[in-house]
């Protein structure tokens, strides 16, 4: 007895928002999607209009690059360095970003890392 196997037609939701963001131009405005490459390799993206109270900001670190240290365990250590730092006040910055309804999450891995702050639009300027 072989084991059921998964649908090849199946497409993840995050693989099809990439796709569709690709391709429907009028979709990616709709959204007020921005990136900006980073010198050393990385990318910075925000999205906005997701909901009308809703923004992410995301940075990726890739391993490997001047931010790295060509060390693929640095860049990992980057995000989560960010997010033990302090905010200007002093407030650590987790505790800076719950008091404005903002939370931070990182994803760590060999390949490199990304930083994710998701919060209310109208303090998206103030996040960047």
């Amino acid at each position: 007895m072989t084991a059921p196997s998964r649908p090849r037609h199946l497409v993840t939701l995050p693989l099809f928002l990439a796709l569709l963001l690709g391709f429907v131009p009028s979709v990616r405005a709709a959204l007020q999607w921005d990136e900006e490459g980073l010198p050393s390799g990385g990318t910075v993206m925000v999205a906005g209009g997701i909901s009308p109270t809703l923004a992410t900001l995301r940075m990726i670190v890739p391993a490997g690059t001047a931010d790295s240290a060509d060390d693929p365990l640095l860049a990992p250590l980057a995000c989560r360095a960010f997010l033990g730092t302090t905010a200007p006040d002093g407030t650590p910055l987790a505790a800076y970003l719950a008091q404005r309804g903002w939370t931070a999450e990182s994803f760590c891995e060999l390949e490199g890392a990304e930083l994710a702050l998701s919060g209310p639009a109208d303090g998206l300027d103030a996040m960047m």
